[in-house]
């Protein structure tokens, strides 16, 4: 009898371990499941942070440059779309800054980026380029479509009516449009675009006008911008 109550004894004590160990490893389980969804959403936050525009919550350089990279290896992999791209740069920003201070000239910059925002496609892609310059690519966008949508986003500018604080005048931006050819690089058409930029704000700004293979590169940036 003695015997058989040590060996129930032993069996009771194992099951007892049995179910406390499974406990344990239920307990680390969860807990490794809690780290794992802690460090996803750690890498999402700085992956938001390290391609997201701090001012305008647009996307930034970083992440245009990775775009535009993309359609380069799409079209070095044979899989070439076209696209377009519209910069569009505020008029006469240096001016407001240097008239009213960098705070207004911010929130001048984040009104800006929610009308492009609202304005675009949901395939497009609108990121803050640097300064008070803007850019958006329109993928599958023709160059016969592209101007009457560079328009759409200047005008959707012009409809915010942001006004200055003297009252004199509503802001408003100019914009250079280019679309791609087979074969080029980005850096071809971003040039083009800057051009084009360049050429509507030589021509009174508040304007839109698309690329035409312009000879003459400008002389240099004109600061009344």
């Amino acid at each position: 009898a003695d015997v058989d109550f040590s060996c129930q004894d032993l069996l009771e004590r194992a099951r007892m371990q049995m179910v406390q160990t499974s406990f344990e490893l239920v307990s680390d389980l969860s807990n490794t499941k809690t780290y794992c969804r802690d460090l996803e959403d750690t890498n999402r936050q700085l992956e938001h942070q390290s391609t997201t525009d701090g001012l305008t919550n647009l996307k930034n350089r970083f992440a245009l440059d990775q775009e535009l990279k993309s359609l380069d290896e799409a079209n070095t992999r044979g899989n070439a779309r076209i696209y377009s791209l519209v910069m569009m740069d505020i008029d006469k920003f240096k001016g407001i800054n240097d008239s009213f201070g960098h705070d207004f000239g911010d929130e001048v910059l984040r009104k800006v980026g929610r009308a492009l925002e609202e304005a675009a496609r949901s395939t497009d892609f609108v990121a803050r380029y640097g300064g008070e310059e803007f850019m958006v690519i329109l993928p599958n966008c023709s160059h016969e479509d592209a101007a009457s949508v560079a328009e759409r986003f200047r005008t959707a500018i012009g409809d915010r009516r942001i006004e200055v604080p003297d009252g004199s005048r509503f802001v408003t931006a100019s914009a250079g449009v280019a679309t791609s050819n087979e074969g080029e690089l980005y850096e071809v058409i971003v040039k083009r675009a800057d051009k084009a930029l360049y050429q509507a704000k030589q021509n009174g700004r508040n304007r839109t006008v698309q690329w035409l293979d312009f000879n003459a590169d400008p002389d240099g940036e004109d600061d009344s911008q």
